[in-house]
């Protein structure tokens, strides 16, 4: 392929395999451990118990893994289990606490085939694949990055490189393809290198000492870059391109959903920030190929409990952290300096969403004051309305909504189904369902 980097040029950007040797050395198998020995008959499926298993805050299991341990704590948690904390220094800085151990690892027979697991990895990446935005980076080259505007964190802007994989402390860019060989996500990555994209992302790899990442770095220019460059040419480009066709992709169990309708992109998260109840906020991003629009939503809700959580007077974050670790920190964070500052939704109050009948404590053992607990703020059903879009989804696995009359929205299309559904329609929404509508012309920018 053309721009298509040599081994040698990898290796020289990426040169940290010695860090990565470092940090090999960190497990090994103790003189007295004894490896088990491969089956005899590989051809028969087997089911392997550990090698070896450290529990963390058990003083037996430390001492016969010879663990050490600076800057740390053993806690129970709220399920009874131990466990340790990793504490800062004095003064903070970067690195904290840390923990060395001796366990068990064998060269061989320790790889099962879980094409169950395969196969979700690989349908993960690809949904993963309708968050990302294609613009221009600073040099004005084609750039493909994550949408991060509808994110709950870490929603930087613009968003970090990533095509199919991205640089991280654990990954690189070509991992992904070189690992699942999936057409769609190597025609991704092929794209990615054709638009120059590559070498921006190894930064981390050349210059970040931790070992950790060295051995991303190993894994790279050892054994992924030669499967990458192995492969054909395939057709396979980021679905959010604008010459791409359009699609209507619906997460109901995180509550977010991406779609192209013509020359435009929407990302909305409608379960978004709701850490105590259901707020009844959306974040959405609208793009078209000549502007951006992030914004702030009300929208509707129904399904939930008669339960309540009253937003608190708390500024610097709006909930309690839920780490049992986490108690010297006041619920909401310390209070920031100067003049006292208030919440402007202070005092509003959250109807709190069923919880399923297998999560036996949504806050996990955890109880401050205003802690982030899962669940209780995903409503069972939303109904979100931006611009030209309405956007109705059912988050429960056993209960179905009816979509209500909408006189002052008008007959619109079904994105996904084609069908245009009038005002006074009320199709019905099942259990884990989403229907988008679109009224007017097909999206133009």
């Amino acid at each position: 392929m053309p721009n298509t980097p040599g081994r040698r040029d990898v290796l020289k950007y990426a040169g940290t395999t010695g860090a990565a040797a470092a940090g090999l050395g960190l497990l090994h198998t103790p003189a007295a451990t004894a490896v088990p020995a491969p089956d005899a008959d590989s051809s028969r499926k087997t089911v392997r118990e550990p090698l070896d298993i450290v529990v963390f805050g058990d003083a037996g299991s430390e001492s016969a893994h010879q663990l050490a341990a600076t800057l740390s704590d053993t806690v129970t948690g709220g399920l009874g289990q131990s466990a340790r904390v990793l504490n800062p220094g004095d003064p903070a800085a970067y690195w904290g606490g840390t923990l060395t151990f001796d366990v068990a690892v064998s060269p061989t027979g320790t790889a099962h085939d879980a094409p169950e697991l395969r196969a979700q990895m690989v349908r993960i990446t690809k949904a993963r694949g309708r968050f990302r935005v294609v613009d221009v980076d600073e040099t004005g080259a084609r750039v493909s990055r994550i949408e991060t505007v509808v994110g709950w964190r870490n929603e930087v802007y613009p968003g970090e490189i990533a095509y199919a994989s991205r640089t991280a402390w654990d990954s690189h860019p070509v991992l992904s393809a070189a690992v699942f060989k999936d057409p769609d996500i190597v025609g991704w990555t092929q794209e990615m290198v054709a638009d120059g994209q590559f070498y921006k992302q190894l930064d981390l790899l050349i210059h970040h000492t931790w070992t950790r990442v060295g051995l991303a770095a190993l894994r790279l220019v050892s054994r992924d870059w030669d499967a990458y460059q192995a492969f054909p040419g395939r057709p396979a480009r980021i679905p959010t391109a604008w010459d791409e066709p359009d699609f209507v992709f619906a997460d109901e169990e995180n509550g977010c959903l991406a779609l192209k309708n013509g020359r435009e992109l929407l990302f909305v998260s409608l379960y978004w920030r709701a850490r105590q109840g259901v707020n009844d906020y959306a974040r959405v991003h609208h793009l078209t190929p000549t502007d951006q629009r992030s914004a702030t939503v009300r929208q509707r809700s129904a399904g939930t409990t008669g339960d309540t959580f009253t937003a608190r007077d708390w500024v610097l974050w709006d909930y309690a952290i839920n780490d049992p670790g986490a108690g010297h920190i006041p619920p909401g964070g310390f209070p920031p300096p100067g003049d006292p500052l208030h919440q402007s939704q202070a005092g509003d109050v959250y109807h709190l969403a069923p919880v399923p009948a297998d999560v036996p404590d949504p806050a996990l053992g955890v109880h401050f004051d205003g802690v982030e607990t899962m669940l209780v703020g995903r409503a069972p059903f939303y109904l979100c309305r931006y611009g030209d879009y309405l956007i109705a989804m059912n988050t429960s696995t056993d209960r179905t909504f009816t979509l209500p009359a909408r006189p002052d929205f008008g007959p619109a299309r079904d994105l996904a189904g084609g069908r245009t559904i009038g005002a006074g329609q009320r199709p019905r929404i099942g259990p884990l369902s989403t229907l988008v509508l679109h009224r007017g012309a097909r999206g133009d920018g």
